[in-house]
C-alpha cells in the first residue's frame, strides 16, 4: 500500500461513519493476485471497499474521468486506471492482468456503470471474465446493498469462486459461463 493510498484512506475514513459498513460472512481478502467483482450503485462503493480492506485496491473508471487533469493525477496516485467502455480496451485490458500477475488487487464492476435501474443487478460484461481465465488469481464476489446514512449496510463477501474448469480456455462459451457464474453467484449473495 503506498504512503498516498495510506493517506487517502485516513482522509476518507470519516465517510465510514456517514455511510457504515458491516461486512457479512467477512473472512478478509487472501494474500496474493484477487480479482474482487462487486456490484455498483453509487461512487461511494469503490471508496467502501477501499477503506475496509487491508491490501491496496486498484479500480478501473471510465477514461471520461481522465479529461481532468488534477483528476486524472489523483487517479494514477491511487492506483486507479482508465478504460474506453463499450470497446475491446486491449490497453486497459493488458494494465489489469498485469496488477493480477504483480499478486495485487483488482476491483471490478461487471455491471460496467452505476445501477440506477432498481433492480439488483444490470446485465455484466465479460472484462472481469477475461481477467479471471487470463491469471492464477482467485475471485472474491462482493454484494454491496444500498448505503444509508448513520445505519449500518451489509457487504456480503462470498467465498472464492472456482473457476477450475474454465482455467486456461479464454473463447467465448467461457467468457459467457464465467460471467453468468458472477451474476448468478452476486444475485444469490443479493439475498443473504
Amino acid at each position: 500500500m503506498t504512503l498516498f493510498y495510506r493517506c487517502i484512506r485516513a482522509i476518507a475514513f470519516p465517510a465510514s461513519v456517514i455511510f457504515p459498513v458491516r461486512g457479512v460472512n467477512k473472512k478478509g481478502i487472501p494474500q496474493g493476485p484477487v480479482l474482487l467483482i462487486i456490484n455498483h450503485r453509487i461512487w461511494y462503493d469503490a471508496v467502501a471497499v477501499a477503506i475496509t480492506a487491508t491490501r491496496q485496491v486498484h479500480y478501473m473508471t471510465k477514461s471520461d474521468n481522465y479529461k481532468n487533469k488534477i483528476a486524472a493525477w489523483f487517479f494514477n496516485k491511487c492506483g486507479v486506471f482508465s478504460v474506453h467502455r463499450d470497446t475491446a480496451d486491449l490497453t486497459a485490458i493488458r494494465h489489469g492482468i498485469k496488477i493480477l500477475k504483480e499478486g495485487k488487487i483488482l476491483a471490478v464492476f461487471p455491471e460496467g456503470t452505476r445501477n440506477r435501474s432498481g433492480e439488483k443487478l444490470q446485465r455484466f460484461h465479460e472484462g472481469a471474465a477475461m481477467f479471471a481465465l487470463k491469471t492464477d488469481c482467485q475471485v472474491i464476489p462482493i454484494y454491496l446493498h444500498p448505503f444509508r446514512l448513520f445505519r449500518f449496510s451489509r457487504a456480503v463477501v462470498g467465498e472464492p469462486l472456482d473457476l477450475s474448469g474454465w482455467k486456461g480456455q479464454v473463447g467465448r462459451e467461457s467468457l459467457a459461463g464465467v460471467t453468468q457464474l458472477f451474476y448468478d453467484t452476486l444475485d444469490r449473495l443479493a439475498s443473504v
